[in-house]
């Protein structure tokens, strides 16, 4: 109807200069999304009092020549759910014992103080190389991991009132003069921290948020945590806004610092005062 009525029967032919073109590529992706899990073995060694190893094996479903391989299969174990305690959890990655194989297998090594009880997961994420995630939740596959560890800790690792102290000392990096922001806290945890970072904010509410990891310890000691200042930083007054905690049974407590006015107190998130230096 346009060609006839609007354009009185003219076609148009677009002409486009060579060095104006270009190829575009993936005309026809692959969405075939990864095969299902088709089986899993899972095995745990060690003695009740050491460090246990948890071994995982899956197959899933064969894919087409055509597809693309799955990379890797990643989920997060969870550990028992107790009542008023965090829930525990680790990272578990697998990865194929060949190229190309639908076999993969990976190993993870907890901690003597984890929680005893069963582990599992509550969803299996499969990857293959562009891209494509299927999520297998619990109800598609049968699971059983028992952890012995009558070592377990159950006791959350504790900020000690009143020792966070933040102090500012003069250092270099890559051979240029810069600032050294220190923040030291006590902690009070009868296995120690097998990881904790610290939260600071700067004077400007559009800037970004640093954060810095430490060094894990045992038993009662001091957390430290670094900053590196350079001269691009914002000039003014930085905050200590939050100090979070893992201790090596894998109990999780964050500890935020306000300006006073907030009411909340729990176990897990807890109010104090805030902590200021100036750069």
């Amino acid at each position: 109807f346009l060609r006839d009525a609007i354009m009185f029967g003219n076609s148009y032919v677009a002409q486009i200069r060579q060095d104006l073109t270009f190829q575009v590529l993936n005309l026809f992706p692959n969405y075939n999304y990864p095969g299902k899990v088709k089986r899993i073995q899972v095995s745990v060694t060690g003695a009740p009092d050491d460090d246990k190893v948890i071994s995982c094996e899956m197959e899933i479903q064969s894919v087409g020549p055509k597809d693309n391989p799955v990379t890797g299969i990643g989920f997060r174990l969870f550990g028992p759910k107790l009542k008023d305690l965090p829930t525990p959890y680790v990272d578990y990655g697998l990865m194929p014992i060949a190229p190309g194989s639908n076999v993969f297998r990976g190993t993870y090594t907890l901690s003597k103080y984890a929680y005893s009880g069963f582990w599992s997961p509550d969803a299996i994420v499969i990857t293959d190389s562009v891209g494509n995630s299927r999520y297998e939740r619990a109800v598609l596959y049968g699971w059983r991991c028992y952890i012995d560890n009558p070592l377990q800790d159950m006791k959350p690792p504790t900020y000690v009132p009143n020792t966070a102290r933040m102090y500012v000392k003069p250092g270099t990096a890559e051979g240029r003069p810069v600032q050294i922001l220190s923040v030291d806290w006590d902690v009070d945890d009868d296995r120690g921290l097998s990881g904790y970072w610290s939260f600071i904010a700067p004077p400007s509410i559009y800037s970004f948020s640093p954060n810095q990891a430490g060094l894990p310890f045992m038993g009662k000691g001091t957390a430290h945590t670094e900053y590196v200042i350079t001269d691009y930083f914002p000039t003014g007054v930085y905050k200590l806004s939050m100090i979070y905690m893992v201790d090596w049974g894998l109990n999780a407590v964050r500890n935020i610092f306000t300006d006073g006015r907030s009411e909340e107190h729990t176990s897990e998130l807890q109010s104090r005062q805030y902590l200021v230096c100036r750069l």
